[in-house]
């Protein structure tokens, strides 16, 4: 099992805030980064699924989730890859002007060995893409 995970980001929002938005499916598509490799976006409250070039459909869905601290997404794509994306929150250390918290994404992937040097650093790149894109917006 391949860990890839992200560098903690600052959020503008609360925990619960963040939580409300990222545990509901149906706004994945604001977090989804308009591109030409990414179609076809299908989304329920509780899951989502898309087509990416060159890998096909993934399907994405809530299979754990800790109230204003933990979600846990089920990954299934059109390659013989099993992960999970985790994504953490906590509010800032210390009381700021305004509701701030911070997050951190983290994928466990497991990889056949010889998929390893074709994908890791593009499952690395999507996880910073993920944390990066939530720390921008907020909630």
């Amino acid at each position: 099992m391949e860990k890839y995970e992200s560098k903690i980001k600052v959020v503008k929002g609360s925990p619960e805030a963040i939580f409300a938005a990222i545990t509901d499916m149906s706004r994945l598509k604001e977090t989804i980064p308009a591109q030409d490799k990414v179609t076809d976006i299908e989304s329920t409250t509780d899951s989502c699924s898309f087509n990416v070039d060159k890998l096909g459909r993934v399907e994405i869905s809530i299979d754990d989730k800790t109230p204003c601290s933990l979600v846990k997404y089920g990954l299934k794509a059109g390659m013989p890859v099993g992960a999970s994306l985790f994504l953490q929150i906590k509010e800032a250390p210390q009381p700021t002007p305004e509701a701030e918290s911070r997050i951190k994404v983290t994928l466990s992937a497991d990889i056949p060995f010889m998929l390893k040097p074709l994908i890791g650093n593009k499952l690395q790149t999507v996880v910073d893409s993920i944390a990066d894109t939530i720390s921008k917006r907020q909630f």
